[in-house]
């Protein structure tokens, strides 16, 4: 009996897992996607040897991805840039996490029996493997979420073990070490700090160890802020302020997480959450090792919730359902369990014990079918977006003649993915046949001077665009600007304008924008204006497709945004 519970216990734990794994070698696609196409700019720089540390402490929307960035080199390098292998490692890593979250409840689960042992196992895998985050698992880029949530699991599990141990220290520095790594690899991830800290705040020893902890987080946050600017397209944070209603609507989509993307099953969630939090606290409040784990991580994905939703409401409260946010808001459900199995014996023994059987067996039952459920729907998302994937890897393998709207399923502008395709042949990266006709990015282009070849690198700023064209009485006037990556003031830049392999003309970079300045809230961003007036197009005849390319060196250029079209004679 011992050896079938065995059996029983790790098929009921690691059959999610196997699932999932089945499903990302089937679905997953090797094409770069949304911020990936972004992410080849790092991956030249180390290419080429030119990659800083300042590279990988470079701002992400609001996130310093350094872990994650680290991570995802390694793999590029390891595996020419396959995608798949991405997911893959994601997997591996909730893997991990998941072992240490049965670790965690270990000494819950020793005391609950075999049957509830095997329930629980069962439904925390089925949970942190859930399908309802079925972005995160067919995209690579979403191994910070899994790496942040890894390295938050692993804080909290550091900080309950040095509660019972003979050399605390040694697992307070892998708890400082592994809450850097969650700040450094997700925004909201500074929230590890407080959750953790809450646990060292019941060690024997904690007028010793919250000091260094305290010094620890504060390093890191000021590091973290250093240079930090607000993404300029997401909305203004004081919409919560104005909205509290679409804010607390927003929370509670967002704590739904594997149990079912509604705000009513979010709020149940929270308030059963915090009721067996409370229950679990004074019950066992003389062994918070039992209980404090499962109060921090339910903390943090709160303060994951509060932090988000501060910075997004403004896109509405229906962005907290997306696909992605699961990944994080899982673990308040996953610690319902632990909590929900410490609760019980908070009842009288000799009270209705077959009350508490039924009470336990229903919110057990209803946990694990509400997730399988969430499951069921979340297949969907597989097969979508496998389909648009595989769609979009078809149309870039013929990117010259693919249609903008098919390559929009990359990315939100196509001429990026069509001049970014050049660096993945150079490279035979993702899959793709390699050019062996050029040893890096290039484009050929015809000039006044005669025909040149130029390198083409992404400019990892946000580095300009065109704003307007127009072409007037044989006259084409282009306006826009440019930000060259060791900025303007020192020096004039130049932008070449190209309509197909032509140059149409030169622009110098010498003007005042202060409405760019503005809208990065950066004054580096106030020279960046260029204007080019060229009058002899007698070569432009029907319509032109006009790309503009900001010129980072002697030979190398950067593809600026907002290509346009312009009919000549």
């Amino acid at each position: 009996m011992d050896r079938l519970a065995r059996v029983a216990y790790w098929s009921a734990l690691m059959t999610p897992a196997a699932l999932v794994l089945c499903l990302v070698l089937g679905y997953g696609v090797n094409i770069p996607y949304a911020d990936q196409w972004d992410f080849i700019g790092y991956l030249t720089l180390l290419q080429d040897g030119r990659l800083r540390v300042a590279d990988l402490f470079s701002l992400h929307n609001e996130h310093r991805m350094v872990f994650p960035k680290l991570l995802m080199l390694a793999l590029a390098r390891a595996t020419g840039w396959n995608v798949v292998a991405e997911m893959l490692t994601s997997v591996a890593m909730v893997v991990a996490g998941l072992l240490l979250l049965v670790k965690l409840a270990r000494p819950i689960l020793d005391r609950a029996g075999r049957a509830a042992e095997i329930w629980a196992a069962f439904t925390i895998s089925a949970m942190l493997f859930s399908l309802m985050q079925w972005e995160n698992w067919l995209w690579g880029w979403q191994i910070q979420w899994f790496l942040a949530v890894l390295a938050a699991v692993a804080t909290v599990a550091f900080a309950t073990w040095s509660l019972q141990s003979p050399r605390p220290w040694m697992h307070v520095s892998g708890a400082v070490a592994a809450a850097i790594v969650c700040q450094l690899s997700i925004a909201s991830g500074a929230a590890i700090w407080v959750a953790a800290g809450a646990i060292l705040g019941f060690h024997r020893g904690w007028r010793r160890i919250l000091p260094v902890w305290a010094i620890a987080a504060i390093v890191v946050t000021a590091l973290y802020l250093v240079g930090y600017v607000r993404p300029p397209h997401h909305p203004s944070p004081l919409v919560a302020l104005q909205h509290p209603l679409s804010f607390l609507i927003y929370l509670a989509n967002y704590l739904s997480g594997p149990l079912g993307r509604s705000a009513m099953i979010g709020l149940a969630a929270t308030l059963a959450f915090i009721g067996l939090a409370a229950i679990a606290a004074v019950r066992h409040r003389r062994e918070p090792e039992l209980f404090m784990p499962w109060i921090a991580l339910g903390a943090f994905t709160g303060a994951n919730a509060v932090l988000t939703g501060v910075g997004r409401v403004g896109f509405g409260p229906e962005q907290a359902l997306e696909s992605r946010y699961v990944t994080i808001s899982m673990l308040m459900s996953i610690a319902l369990i632990p909590l929900g199995m410490l609760a019980p014996r908070a009842w009288p023994a000799a009270s209705r014990p077959s009350l508490r059987l039924v009470a336990g067996a229903s919110g057990a039952a209803l946990l694990t079918i509400l997730t399988i459920v969430g499951d069921v729907r979340g297949m969907a998302g597989f097969d979508n977006f496998h389909g648009r994937m595989a769609a979009a890897r078809e149309c870039a393998l013929v990117v010259e003649d693919a249609s903008d709207d098919c390559l929009r399923h990359l990315y939100p502008k196509a001429e990026v993915v069509r001049d970014r395709m050049l660096v993945l042949r150079a490279y035979g990266w993702s899959g793709f046949p390699k050019d062996d006709r050029r040893n890096s990015a290039t484009l050929v282009l015809t000039g006044p001077g005669g025909t040149r070849t130029w390198s083409l690198e992404p400019n990892d700023e946000p580095g300009g665009q065109i704003d307007e064209a127009e072409l007037v009485g044989g006259v084409l006037t282009i306006r826009g600007w440019a930000h060259h990556p060791r900025g303007n003031a020192d020096i004039t830049r130049r932008v070449v304008v190209v309509a197909g392999d032509t140059i149409v003309g030169e622009a110098l970079v010498d003007m005042e924008r202060q409405d760019v300045a503005n809208h990065f809230h950066n004054p580096g961003y106030l020279r960046t204006g260029w204007r080019l007036r060229q009058e002899e197009l007698s070569g432009l005849v029907g319509a032109q497709r006009l790309r503009a390319y900001l010129i980072l060196r002697d030979g190398v250029i950067a593809l600026l945004g907002g290509e346009t079209t312009v009919v000549g004679r």
